[in-house]
């Protein structure tokens, strides 16, 4: 393993200490490179961060995100920034044009704030509630990377291949990983017959089309007649047994108090028929937690102890409804349930790389200025995000993914959802996805 010191004289420096940690536990340099802060001897690779040495490689300290001051970063700029044929971006105050990543041997930008920036979620941490959506986070778009059109890529990333490029010379960028989940937040569409008349009604309100209702008349005499399994049991192909996924997660939800929960019954006989298929394809069982469970520990942690007597299963991994968070008291709920993996950190209205990494990595506790110790599994891919952006763009759900497969090729990870609920034929998207979701799942 080769080392690289990084010497600074900074007066606080636990964040730079954090930012190090995540440098040291990333995929693309564990076990290859380590960064060490201040060592008593001198490796062959150094970084005076914040120091002007002579004939040594600097790199300039911002001090404004590893400063316990607040900072407003909404006025905050993206600059580029080239090496070879890299392009990786700043966070700063002031707009620059392109300019070199290495300019006479030293880095031209604070990599280590920038890095800071993304994964610790500053931005959001510290908006202004006025700010802040109804799942308790910054409007998307309002966030430096969708500001500045960079959600689409994994620039933190990208930043770390670079670094490492310009200060070695070697290569370490590699194929990027996946993994895949579903959220079950609808086991059904056809229940009692109030509930087949709701989902004839909702196909015209929803889908504003008498096409569609014709269509969901007659799915619910097919499946009255039983000759169509109900629109939204996609279960026996949805549940994939391919191997080639790094983690496969299914989400249920136990419980909850507003219309958006308790759309079936964690005891009902299909959830054990889906639990028994999710064992027998390598599926871990995680929490969907309810709406407001996002700020209730007991709720939170009481739907979790449900779920794993339920599915005879220790839960540890959870995915917040409607991806709902609160910076105030949601990491800390985490913290006090048997939750050792969250995978809530996505964007509801597009695909991207809301952390600027696709990796699992430890978020930051501003309160006690140290790392939490559950990890954060980012979410850069879900298909009503797809749908979404679809919708506003007007390119088909193909033509989207297509390119975002594109341009994520190396490099990165990416964390996949699915619901069962949106391949639908009756829906305008649904045939479409399922023929990109057997794609996919050719392609990965």
């Amino acid at each position: 393993m080769e080392s690289i010191a990084i010497f600074h004289e900074l007066e606080n420096q636990e964040r730079l200490d954090y930012t190090i940690d995540f440098l040291n536990k990333h995929p693309l340099l564990k076990g290859k490179f380590a960064f060490v802060a201040n060592p008593d001897s001198m490796p062959d690779q150094c970084i005076w961060y914040g120091l002007d040495e002579d004939d040594s490689i600097c790199m300039p300290a911002q001090e404004v995100f590893f400063s316990t001051k607040k900072v407003d970063s909404s006025q905050y700029n993206a600059n580029p920034y080239t090496h070879k044929n890299k392009t990786v971006y700043s966070v700063e105050e002031l707009s620059k044009s392109s300019t070199d990543f290495l300019f006479n041997g030293d880095f031209c930008f604070d990599v280590f704030e920038a890095i800071f920036f993304h994964i610790s979620r500053y931005e959001e941490v510290f908006a202004e509630a006025k700010y802040n959506n109804k799942a308790g986070w910054l409007e998307e778009k309002d966030q430096f990377l969708v500001r500045n059109q960079l959600e689409k890529i994994p620039v933190v990333d990208h930043i770390i291949s670079t670094l490492i490029l310009a200060l070695t010379q070697q290569s370490i960028d590699t194929k990027a990983t996946h993994s895949i989940s579903h959220d079950i937040d609808i086991i059904a569409r056809f229940g009692s017959s109030t509930q087949m008349m709701r989902t004839v009604v909702a196909s015209v309100y929803h889908r504003k089309g008498l096409s569609n209702f014709f269509q969901s008349i007659g799915q619910v005499f097919k499946y009255i007649s039983g000759s169509q399994k109900d629109p939204y049991d996609v279960f026996d192909w949805l549940i994939t047994d391919k191997s080639n996924f790094t983690e496969k997660t299914i989400y249920f939800m136990t419980g909850g108090e507003t219309e958006h929960d308790n759309r079936y019954d964690i005891k009902d006989p299909k959830v054990a028929t889906l639990l028994q298929l999710a064992t027998q394809r390598k599926y871990e069982v995680g929490i969907h937690p309810s709406y407001n469970a996002s700020e209730d520990t007991d709720m939170h942690i009481g739907e979790t102890a449900t779920l794993a007597k339920v599915s005879n299963r220790k839960i540890k991994k959870s995915r917040q409804h409607f991806l709902r968070w609160s910076w105030d008291k949601t990491p800390e709920i985490i913290s006090q349930s048997p939750i050792d993996q969250d995978s809530s950190m996505g964007y509801n209205r597009r695909l991207g790389f809301r952390c600027g990494t696709g990796y699992a990595y430890h978020l930051y506790d501003f309160k006690t200025e140290k790392a939490y110790t559950w990890t954060e599994l980012p979410l850069a891919y879900m298909e009503s995000s797809l749908i979404h952006e679809s919708e506003k763009t007007g390119k088909s759900v193909e033509e989207i993914s297509n390119a975002f497969s594109d341009q994520n090729k190396q490099s990165t990870h990416i964390e996949m959802n699915w619901h069962n609920s949106n391949f639908d034929e009756s829906l305008p998207h649904g045939n479409m996805l399922k023929s990109l979701y057997h794609k996919i799942l050719n392609e990965v």
